[in-house]
């Protein structure tokens, strides 16, 4: 041929392109199981309950509208409720996260 490919052969490289593997060997490296199952989620209901905290403090606001003191001792309990609720939900997903490292 030319010099070129005399220089590329002295070198270590191939002048011709090499073909490739059959599809026979290339089926038989393919893992042979291929269904993929999608894993049915839960729905996190401990998540939602933060939604039912409007609904509950304007109920409250209604329903103890003549009784202040009565209404002010169950946004207090109510309001409480949901703060140690995020409490929990917070050191729940820290403590995953630390397991996780570990």
């Amino acid at each position: 041929m030319s010099e070129k490919t005399d220089t590329f052969q002295a070198y270590g490289g191939k002048s011709k392109k090499t073909p490739p593997p059959n599809l026979e060997e290339r089926l038989n490296k393919a893992p042979q199981n291929t269904t993929y199952e999608l894993k049915q989620q839960e729905i996190p209901y401990i998540y939602l309950t933060p939604l039912l905290a409007a609904p509950i403090l304007g109920l409250i606001r209604l329903g103890f509208k003549g009784r202040p003191k009565l209404r002010n001792w169950a946004f207090g309990v109510t309001i409480t409720f949901f703060l140690f609720h995020s409490a929990f939900l917070i050191n729940q997903a820290s403590q995953k996260k630390n397991l996780k490292k570990n």
